[in-house]
């Protein structure tokens, strides 16, 4: 009756044949889960190897150009900040330093906050912070890497 036999080189699991006898060889017919190459062999007892997860890959940036980050905002909602700069130092000053920055980024806190200021003062609405505030598909041409 064949039987499972694993072979081991210096400890590890070099492969594994199925014979009736196989000189050597450690018979794993009867374990669950059956070890398999790669495995570890140690004091009689079989590991096995660690599980690689592979990383999500990477379809997001947080980074984007001036116009990718504006049209997020409606026409009323950038006619309203614009408007509004006229008036209140406070935006024109996050706007200036918005508007001098290379890209932007919305993990920065400087963009949160602008973010958070124009909810709070009725330029956008709070619901849509989420939504300003999300990462860009790289594929979109506004990704700014």
């Amino acid at each position: 009756m064949s039987r499972t036999f694993a072979i081991i080189e210096n400890g590890i699991v070099a492969n594994v044949i199925v014979a009736d006898e196989w000189p050597g060889g450690i018979d794993v017919t009867d374990l669950t889960p059956r070890p398999g190459p790669g495995w570890t062999f140690a004091d009689g007892v079989f590991t096995a190897p660690p599980v690689v997860v592979e990383p999500e890959p990477v379809t997001t940036t947080p980074y984007m150009t001036h116009f990718g980050f504006l049209s997020r905002l409606s026409s009323k909602e950038r006619t309203a900040v614009r408007n509004a700069t006229a008036s209140d130092p406070v935006l024109d000053d996050a706007m200036f330093l918005f508007n001098s920055a290379e890209r932007i980024d919305v993990t920065l806190p400087e963009t949160q906050m602008l973010v958070g200021y124009l909810a709070m003062q009725g330029y956008v609405a709070p619901e849509r912070v989420p939504e300003l505030l999300a990462p860009i598909p790289l594929s979109s041409p506004h990704a700014k890497t």
